[in-house]
């Protein structure tokens, strides 16, 4: 078994913004050299051109929401609660949460919040990890049983029958890559997941499990300074996957700011507007902990970045 280094609680008192590469090595696998590619081609609206429907785009938003950072116990409970109904009356299209978070913890709380769930939202959780107690009692554990047992206590934490999306939260290195989505396709198989997703791959694991199992999305780190999924990117794009980049908002950089100043927004609704500006595949989902932070990155929607903003945020050479 591979012995994680740290795991991610939804009461963890450290936010996510000031966890960093470091802390998160595990969980983050840099499978490619970091690359920086020029910018995909756009149509006549400035948006990249696809030539399908995403099949997780239910509402009609582009901005989901993660619920990891939000508080499971205490007086926080009733604003996290709070928190995820408004969501769903802004329009988020997908709601992500984990058994991860918490030891399930997290996932009681969308349930709290949300069930019965309407049809304009998926919720999704993720599995392949295992643990209780201490953080470093937790570790990647993809073995079929385990999935299947993990799987059995989401159903009854979210409260239902079938998981809309079920992801892999990482790929367990001690296991063949065959048996965790032939797992995953299993479940499907007798009614408990309806599709499947995949959390940090590289081009050639989501080859490989394609070839086992339809995939509905990919969830692996990507924000705009740090791009090295944009490869796997460029594959969900032409494969009508759905890509949701976690900690999409990375840290502000120069552009980001005084392109923020320019268009009357945050940084981080620059970072949210380049996100979709980048991919028709891309359904971001930023976390937090507050109603207003979560009404401002849904608002990033709305922003529309010139070509010149564009290129400046995409580091292109004039």
């Amino acid at each position: 078994m591979f012995t994680l280094q740290t795991a991610i609680t939804a009461n963890d008192q450290t936010s996510w913004r000031r966890l960093g590469k470091e802390r998160c090595r595990l969980f983050y696998r840099p499978h490619l050299s970091t690359v920086i590619l020029p910018s995909p081609s756009h149509d006549h609206c400035g948006r990249r051109a696809v030539d399908r429907e995403r099949v997780l785009r239910v509402s009609g938003g582009r901005i989901g929401f993660g619920a990891m950072q939000l508080a499971t116990a205490g007086r926080d409970r009733e604003t996290s609660v709070a928190v995820l109904r408004r969501a769903v009356e802004l329009g988020v299209p997908l709601v992500d949460t984990a058994f991860l978070y918490g030891g399930g913890a997290n996932e009681e709380l969308v349930a709290e919040a949300l069930y019965p769930y309407g049809e304009d939202v998926v919720v999704t959780t993720k599995v392949g990890v295992t643990g209780s107690g201490p953080l470093s009692n937790w570790r990647l554990d993809g073995r079929p049983e385990s999935l299947r047992r993990q799987v059995d206590g989401s159903l009854r934490r979210l409260r239902v029958e079938r998981i809309a999306l079920l992801q892999l939260h990482r790929v367990d290195p001690e296991v063949p890559l065959a048996d965790q989505v032939g797992a995953l396709s299993e479940l499907v198989g007798a009614g408990k997941a309806a599709r499947i997703g995949l959390s940090e791959v590289s081009v050639g694991e989501l080859a490989e499990a394609r070839a086992i199992a339809g995939i509905a999305s990919v969830q692996n780190r990507y924000n705009l300074d740090d791009r090295v999924h944009e490869p796997v990117l460029r594959v969900c794009e032409a494969e009508g996957i759905d890509f949701l980049p976690w900690r999409p908002l990375g840290e502000p950089n120069g552009e980001a700011i005084a392109i923020a100043a320019e268009v009357g927004a945050t940084p981080a609704q620059v970072a949210l507007a380049w996100l979709l500006d980048r991919s028709a595949a891309m359904l971001p989902i930023p976390g937090t902990s507050r109603v207003s932070h979560l009404e401002e990155n849904v608002a990033a929607e709305q922003i529309e970045l010139t070509s010149e903003q564009r290129r400046r945020l995409n580091q292109e050479p004039v």
